[in-house]
């Protein structure tokens, strides 16, 4: 499978360095970014901010988490599988 139809989910994705990972998927031509948020308010203002600053190749979603709680983590994984996402913790990020 290429990056094209990829999902990758993101955490921490609306500041610092979540935020320049999504930017820089983005960049790469990921398909589809989770954008894994403690609020869904935050998720949708980072999303408004990635395509105001022309990071348009990408559809974005939010998934509300808390990666500091368990009960939420465990929130976010039972909503990933619902979607039929393959949950992987391998990361590969930046190698191209």
């Amino acid at each position: 499978m290429n990056k094209n139809e990829q999902t990758v989910l993101v955490t921490g994705a609306n500041s610092g360095i979540g935020l320049e990972t999504v930017k820089k998927l983005s960049e790469l031509g990921y398909h589809k970014i989770i954008l894994g948020c403690r609020t869904i308010e935050k998720g949708e203002k980072t999303i408004r901010h990635l395509l105001t600053e022309g990071f348009v190749n990408s559809v974005y979603e939010v998934l509300v988490i808390d990666v500091a709680s368990k009960s939420s983590s465990f929130k976010g994984l039972r909503e990933l599988v619902a979607k039929n996402c393959i949950v992987s913790a391998k990361s590969e990020l930046l190698k191209g």
